[in-house]
């Protein structure tokens, strides 16, 4: 049983979601399942019971504590049904629920074979209501109060913002990729389906077609490749690809495809055959995959299943054990959100071992393999923050994470900064003095009471200590994606945000039509250190 659905994407979103077990927006769902009464302390512990051997064989004990009743009652509980074969107390009407939840064509028969949605119950009534009085009677009435306000300065003075005057309104980001060699800008466009090219001060060079919505891009000297992500929208359907614009042309050529909504990819080399290898994040909906495409001749590839989950958002190889042979470390979400690494065990074999697992609640959007405190071993930064599957609610636990690597991968909180909706962070020493700073970018931010969370940097002072800042007119856009490199070419690091517009009960109605009408595509944070 899995707790929450997909998200909105990459990331998304829309594109990268933490995963759930339906699609539940709106005004939520109505089982059949409410309280039943008062419920005794006896019984309590016993829906507890039942609720933890149910839920931990798939993924971490979700404490009621989490979210509020109002989120239990009216989306969570009635998903977690749905794994489990029980889409309502009255078995007609979860007939048709049922039916809703499959698409058709290849995408439904995938989730059928899978066995997402079981045709018939695998717990009684009358278990599943024990489950529900357990949480309905715990979780607290009103959600967790958010952090305390927190002490942002306004204004930044290592970056300039630059906002481009781009004819593409509203904003639908959901790349940018920073070439440092030429350079130039990459920016995807959902709406229009396009592929920007832009210089260094972020004016338009060219536009180039895509096959479907761009989630990485893929800089190699023989040419530049696009990840598709296929359905923009929550889909199991195998329509994504990898393409490649040979120098010159326009029209992409398609390297891999039948790819379930991929988010990331890249080039390696992981059998010692000396042939380039890829691995790519299929992250799917309700089904997906981790996989690696071993290379052969002529661009042919055959597929490898590391992980046969939805919910893969990145991946890194390095040889994390010191054996000589790559191994590769990777953030799953969709509800069993975990960072697990894949041990190389040698000839394209790999051992799987979990190293941090998080609540199904929290929301996993991206991490970065980093060494935070230069002792040689890779630490882990985190973010936590989507909140794209039902009815936002403030929370707490959303934010920034450092896990500090105790040289034998064995990882541990170190350090949380809290931001609520919390999408992607990226580190490097951006002021130049030698330690790694963090910029960090919310899709869910308070807008309506700390604007400012949307975009974050931490000034790394010193023993994991930081100070906390954003730019003026951080509030401008709706920030989904986020990249960094040198783009002007004077030796230190520039940020560039892309927004993503999308209306949110998060923000008030004139913000989100100022989004729509005037918001910028992009921002260019120039490095001013040199």
């Amino acid at each position: 049983m899995r707790f929450l659905l997909t998200r909105a994407f990459f990331l998304i979103l829309i594109l990268i979601g933490a995963g759930s077990c339906g699609n539940n927006k709106g005004s939520g769902i109505d089982n059949g399942f409410s309280l039943s009464g008062k419920i005794s302390p006896a019984a309590v512990a016993a829906g507890r019971s039942l609720a933890q051997s149910r839920c931990q064989s798939c993924h971490a004990f979700p404490e009621p504590e989490l979210l509020d009743k109002e989120s239990w009652e009216h989306y969570v509980l009635p998903t977690m049904g749905y794994r489990m074969g029980l889409y309502h107390r009255n078995p007609v009407q979860g007939i048709g629920i049922r039916n809703r939840l499959i698409e058709t064509g290849l995408a439904g028969e995938l989730v059928q074979q899978a066995n997402i949605f079981p045709e018939s119950p695998t717990i009684s009534v009358t278990d599943f209501q024990k489950i529900t009085d357990y949480y309905l009677t715990v979780a607290p009435a009103k959600a967790s109060s958010p952090a305390a306000k927190l002490n942002i300065a306004p204004n930044i003075s290592l970056f300039v913002p630059h906002f481009p005057d781009l004819p593409f309104r509203p904003a639908s980001v959901t790349l940018v990729k920073v070439d440092p060699v030429r350079q130039q800008l990459w920016v995807g466009l959902a709406k229009q389906n396009r592929l920007l090219q832009l210089n260094s001060r972020g004016q338009l060079q060219k536009t180039l077609p895509l096959y479907a919505v761009a989630s990485d891009y893929l800089m190699q000297p023989e040419g530049n490749y696009a990840l598709n992500i296929g359905s923009f929208f929550p889909s199991d359907a195998p329509a994504g690809v990898l393409t490649f614009y040979l120098p010159g042309q326009q029209q992409p050529k398609v390297i891999l495809n039948r790819l379930q909504r991929p988010v990331q990819a890249q080039f390696t080399e992981l059998n010692g055959d000396n042939k380039p290898d890829l691995l790519v994040c299929e992250f799917g909906n309700q089904t997906g995959s981790l996989n690696w495409y071993e290379g052969g001749s002529g661009q042919t590839f055959r597929k490898h299943i590391l992980k046969n989950a939805p919910g893969a958002v990145r991946a890194y190889v390095q040889d994390l054990n010191h054996d000589k042979r790559p191994d590769i470390i990777a953030l799953m979400a969709q509800g069993n959100e975990e960072i697990i690494i894949f041990y190389n065990e040698g000839h394209g074999t790999f051992r799987e071992e979990k190293v941090i697992q998080f609540s199904p609640a929290m929301g996993s959007s991206s991490f970065e393999l980093v060494d935070f405190n230069q002792d040689g071993f890779p630490d882990i930064l985190y973010t936590a923050g989507d909140n794209a599957d039902f009815k936002p609610v403030q929370k707490p636990y959303h934010g920034i994470r450092i896990y500090l690597n105790n040289g034998r991968n064995k990882l541990k909180e170190t350090y949380f900064f809290p931001q609520n909706g919390s999408y992607k962070a990226t580190a490097a020493d951006f002021d130049g003095d030698g330690d790694l700073d963090i910029a960090a970018i919310a899709f869910f931010a308070r807008f309506r009471d700390l604007p400012q969370e949307s975009f974050i940097f931490l000034e790394n002072k010193g023993d994991l200590t930081f100070r906390a800042s954003t730019f003026a007119g951080s509030n401008r856009g709706r920030w989904l994606t986020l990249d960094q490199g040198d783009l002007d070419g004077d030796g230190d690091i520039d940020l560039v945000l892309g927004s993503f517009v999308l209306n949110t009960q998060l923000a008030s109605d004139k913000q989100n039509k100022q989004w729509a009408t005037e918001g910028p595509v992009v921002v260019i944070l120039e490095n001013k250190s040199r």
